[in-house]
């Protein structure tokens, strides 16, 4: 099979040439930036390129992802679908039409508040034997291992490492996004992100294969 998955992003595939399997890839930014739109924009474009793809949220349910990938399949606004009142006749037939596309897409919307590493490990094995070749995670910070650990640090640092190994037994790319610290923020005039501002980081900038801010 071909050794790297296209996006479907042009800007992002003629940087990195897609993404690798085996790889994992870190998306950063700070909260309200626009990290999970653009993630379900990668994973809907690749499901509409005939990819399978399985995304994991941990902060949102179902629904609300699913609503996202088909605002973005019509360019209609998602502050369209929280208040009706500005929504056309012809917007929700078009609506109608395009979830009905999104269906038919090789992609699934996940909603998994409280996922341990071990439970991620099971499902997105189960995920690769169902045909997909990619799977999104939002957000790293969130999951959780079943292993105690006195520092958040430490935790983190094994979550992130098995995220990679993940990645490298099913030899698929995964996704995953990250918080970033609030330190960007005080200096984001002055500078571009550093991986040293990933939140509650250390291992994460090590493990990962490719870190986008």
């Amino acid at each position: 099979k071909p050794s790297r998955v296209i996006t479907g992003s042009s800007t992002l595939d003629g940087i990195m040439g897609g993404l690798e399997n085996g790889s994992l890839n870190i998306l950063a930014g700070r909260p309200g930036t626009g990290k999970t739109t653009f993630a379900v924009h990668l994973a809907r474009v690749f499901a509409l390129g005939g990819g399978g793809v399985s995304f994991y949220s941990l902060e949102m349910t179902a629904r609300n992802l699913g609503a996202i990938v088909v605002c973005q399949h019509t360019g209609i606004p998602y502050e369209t679908l929280i208040d009706r009142r500005k929504m056309r006749e012809k917007d929700y037939a078009i609506l109608l039409d395009s979830a009905q596309r999104v269906c038919e897409m090789n992609m699934r919307t996940i909603s998994t508040p409280g996922l341990t590493i071990e439970q991620f490990a099971t499902k997105a094995a189960r995920d690769v034997d169902d045909g997909k070749k990619m799977v999104v995670l939002d957000y790293l910070q969130l999951l959780r291992t079943t292993k105690q650990y006195r520092q958040r640090y430490d935790q983190v640092a094994y979550i992130s490492g098995e995220m990679k190994q993940i990645a490298l037994r099913l030899d698929i790319p995964i996704v995953a996004l990250c918080q970033m610290n609030r330190e960007v923020e005080k200096d984001a005039k002055r500078r571009w992100p550093r991986m040293a501002d990933l939140r509650e980081s250390g291992t994460i900038e090590q493990d990962a294969d490719v870190v986008i801010m």
